[in-house]
């Protein structure tokens, strides 16, 4: 007989909020996005992301502030951090912990943007000399 996870038996009754709580207490990344990944198809992230206090919203901040700069995750946890801003944002200033997390978070996403920066700074000074090895071909190659 075949064992099926909390996560799914959860997402199968559409008990989305539950089912997210519980792909967050495996601590593995791959079954928190896939959790995340199948609620976006259906429609249900918004309903598991609402209604939460500081302690369930805690665990779910944290694990986007982890995850947002690995590229595995990074589109799905920008998703993420939009749809917790719209939702929690009026949250600032009641809890020190979400307070704390959403700081965190912000200070991953400018140091991101600074490391964005400086890589297409990078390319802007590659490209010319990739471009122009490229146009120094020797004729007797071409030919």
């Amino acid at each position: 007989r075949r064992h099926i996870a909390p996560y799914d038996k959860l997402l199968r009754k559409f008990c989305y909020g539950e089912a997210l709580d519980a792909a967050l207490e495996t601590t593995r990344p791959q079954i928190v996005s896939s959790v995340l990944d199948e609620l976006s198809m259906r429609g249900g992230l918004r309903i598991a992301l609402q209604g939460r206090s500081s302690e369930t919203l805690s665990p779910l901040l944290h694990f986007v502030c982890k995850y947002i700069q690995d590229p595995r995750y990074t589109p799905l946890m920008i998703k993420m951090s939009n749809l917790l801003l719209d939702l929690y944002s009026g949250m600032i200033g009641v809890s020190s912990a979400v307070d704390s997390s959403f700081g965190i978070l912000h200070g991953k996403i400018k140091e991101e943007l600074k490391y964005q920066e400086h890589l297409m700074s990078l390319q802007g000074m590659v490209e010319p000399i990739l471009y122009g090895s490229i146009r120094a071909v020797p004729e007797s190659i071409e030919k």
